[in-house]
């Protein structure tokens, strides 16, 4: 299996996993047990939309704002459970770019501001799989709202 399908595998895994016992236990129902690796279901993946238990991902509400790597903020939709990440953050550099999870900033004793993560990936593969979905639709808003 290429690293790119087992990455994809496992995003499916942990999000399926994770969210979906959140929502389930928010909406009252029992959580149930989670699925494994191997009874997760699996799905198609096409160009920009990520195609599976969890629906599309799409990308809305792009505010611009440069800033060292920071090129602007960016809503992301998993359609299925339907959980929007709001805040999201596109960076580039040096011909690479990335969506960075919404974080909160804080000062320590000394006044230094750092930040706290929101939202994280449990592991490398969850996070490159989210990335390979993600970016495609950002970029596709991206040349939707040109002037």
């Amino acid at each position: 299996m290429s690293e790119v399908n087992s990455a994809r595998r496992k995003f499916q895994d942990v999000v399926v996993n994770e969210v979906g016992q959140h929502w389930r236990t928010l909406r009252g129902e029992s959580p149930g047990k989670s699925r494994t690796q191997d009874s997760a279901p699996r799905g198609d993946w096409e160009g920009s939309a990520m195609q599976n238990s969890l629906g599309t991902v799409t990308a809305s509400n792009w505010r611009p704002l440069q800033r060292n790597t920071l090129r602007g903020f960016v809503d992301i939709t998993l359609s299925d459970p339907g959980l929007i990440i709001h805040g999201c953050t596109l960076h580039a550099r040096d011909g690479d770019r990335w969506i960075s999870m919404p974080a909160k900033a804080f000062s320590d004793a000394d006044g230094v501001q750092h930040w706290n993560s929101v939202v994280e990936f449990s592991d490398r593969e969850a996070k490159v799989a989210f990335q390979q979905a993600a970016l495609p639709a950002v970029s596709r808003l991206l040349q939707e709202t040109k002037p």
